[in-house]
Formats: C-alpha cells, structure tokens, sequence
C-alpha cells in the first residue's frame, strides 16, 4: 500500500460522496455518537485527495462524520491515503475497514 498519514482535517473539507453507499443502522449510530461524545474519536476516517485543493473524499468512516457533525465538532482524525481514488476505495473494501455489510453494500460496492 502506497504511503499514509494521520492528520486532523476540518469537517467542512471532507467529501461524503460516498455516504449514500451505506445503509443507516439507527441503533448503531446512536451507541457511536454516545461513544463518541464520551470517549472522543479513536480511530481515524480514511480519505484521500479530492480533485479540489484542501478537499478530501472519505472512503472509509461515514458514521464517524456523520456523529461527530452532530456533535458539533470542527475536525475529524483522518489517515490520508496517498492512493487514487478507487483503488482506495477497493483497498478499504478488501481490508473490511466498513465492518460487516449487507447485500444492498455489497451491490453498490
């Protein structure tokens, strides 16, 4: 695997493009947020470089996004992937880093 790094980024410089491509688990969600809100994020999102300067797509770590926007948090721990794009996104689907999906995911995917 190409190289990586462990920044913070601002909420507002991330690209959820992908985040259509998950199915929502309410229940999940809300223990993340709870978790989240008490303990702070412990692992980073995945992204890379998107096509504007500044802007990262988030391949790996929706739902983090997602439960620290509604926590109202300025920045999100990110490893950056010096990967293009799909092969990231292919890369993060062989490792599991989405954890377990359904068949409407893996459809998508």
């Amino acid at each position: 695997m190409a190289t990586m790094r462990v920044v913070e980024l601002n909420l507002e410089a991330l690209d959820l493009k992908y985040a259509r491509l998950s199915v929502r688990q309410p229940a999940a969600e809300r223990r993340l947020l709870a978790s989240l809100g008490e303990t702070g994020q412990q692992s980073p999102v995945i992204v890379v470089a998107g096509s504007e300067a500044g802007r990262y797509v988030v391949v790996d770590g929706h739902k983090r996004v997602r439960a620290l926007q509604r926590l109202k948090a300025d920045v999100a721990k990110a490893a950056v992937w010096e990967l293009p794009e799909a092969e990231a996104l292919a890369t993060a689907y062989q490792m599991g880093a989405q954890g377990k999906r359904d068949a409407f995911e893996e459809g998508w995917l």
